[in-house]
């Protein structure tokens, strides 16, 4: 089955803020990989350790993004604030800010609504 882009439904989502846990990293661009592999198991691992829980995918926020250096703060998203979560090097509370956050799903051509393919 191919998807044409008149089968894609498009939505805008409104988003309120949302707790997170999160590490602000400034480090040379090339090196980005490196920094999900190294920060994204501690922040999970620090979560469990407080009993907080994740409530979605792991995000990266870009503050400033060049060839040479990226300014990125890398986190997950959590139920509630961590309790007992003190900013240090490997996490720190953070606020998601008010976004609006684009949404698209596939429209199956035998239904009218959208389906994920």
């Amino acid at each position: 089955m191919t998807n044409s882009a008149d089968d894609l439904a498009v939505e805008l989502h409104d988003l309120g803020p949302k707790p997170t846990v999160a590490v602000r990293v400034t480090a040379p661009t090339p090196s980005l990989g490196e920094l999900f592999d190294l920060h994204l198991p501690n922040i999970a691992d620090r979560i469990a350790d407080l009993g907080g829980e994740p409530a979605g995918a792991p995000f990266a926020r870009y503050h400033e993004f060049s060839e040479d250096s990226v300014d990125v703060e890398i986190g997950i998203p959590v139920v509630a604030p961590v309790a007992n979560l003190r900013p240090v090097a490997e996490a720190a509370p953070v606020r998601w800010p008010v976004a609006s956050c684009p949404a698209a799903a596939w429209r199956s051509p035998s239904t009218a609504g959208p389906t994920r393919d």
